[in-house]
């Protein structure tokens, strides 16, 4: 019985939102982050990342994140996870965002740490459906 209930519990937690739990402008940062992907908004990105990661934001790269977005209207937008972590005195936030569709889900985690103004972003990827999103981040970033 207290496991059903766990379970229970559990499912209805996958379920919901937690961005009302979040800090408003991380969510909005990894939000326009993910709206410069579908946008193919090159020199947005561009602006938002660290040097080290828009080395590897290639054209193929971008266009092969840009193309996982249907092109249709999206249902809904939730937080799925939020981490934040310290890495020399330096705060590393990450957060997957889920972009529901009429034929498939979309997960998109993006991670970034605090600026001078705003945010960098440090890491960005975008996969189809319930493939959890793999991190690639930039080991070449000086602490």
């Amino acid at each position: 019985m207290a496991g059903a209930i766990a379970v229970a519990i559990a499912l209805i937690l996958a379920a919901c939102d937690f961005s009302a739990l979040m800090p408003k402008e991380q969510v909005d940062f990894a939000k326009g982050v993910v709206m410069l992907v579908q946008n193919r908004d090159a020199e947005g990105l561009e602006a938002v990342a660290e040097p080290a990661l828009w080395q590897r934001l290639t054209p193929e790269v971008r266009e092969r994140m840009a193309r996982v977005f249907p092109r249709e209207p999206v249902g809904s937008v939730s937080v799925a996870s939020y981490n934040s972590s310290f890495d020399s005195a330096t705060s590393n936030v990450t957060i997957v965002l889920v972009y529901r569709y009429a034929r498939q889900d979309v997960q998109a985690a993006v991670s970034f740490r605090p600026a001078e103004h705003g945010f960098v972003l440090t890491a960005i990827d975008v996969l189809p459906g319930d493939a959890p999103p793999q991190r690639t981040d930039d080991s070449s970033r000086d602490s």
